[in-house]
């Protein structure tokens, strides 16, 4: 094999492994939110799946939610709680979706 393809091939792989190993601690969960923190910096969330516990979940980007929204979100477990590092409100969405139809 001629070196510049071994030479290809391995920076594939090593981006491939970069790739893979920056998203690997990345936990999904989608649920009700039930409380907001009132400056916006957090939430708690009823999963959906049994045992359906409540847990809270720091904001880094400000998220237009409210108690009673459908979420999923993914999330990064930190020194400092759980980080939330994408959030996607289902209801809302939903919402958006039927008014755009319409």
């Amino acid at each position: 094999m001629r070196p510049a393809r071994m030479l290809g091939w391995a920076l594939a792989l090593a981006a491939l492994v970069g790739v893979v190993g920056c998203y690997s601690d990345v936990k999904v969960v989608q649920g009700a939110v039930t409380s907001v923190e009132p400056d916006g910096s957090g939430l708690v969330l009823r999963d959906e799946r049994p045992p359906n516990a409540a847990a809270s979940y720091r904001l880094v980007e400000r998220a237009t939610v409210a108690p009673g929204d459908a979420v999923r979100v993914a999330y990064r477990d930190r020194g400092e709680g759980r980080v939330v590092v994408r959030l996607m409100n289902l209801t809302r969405h939903k919402a958006k979706n039927k008014s755009d139809k319409e």
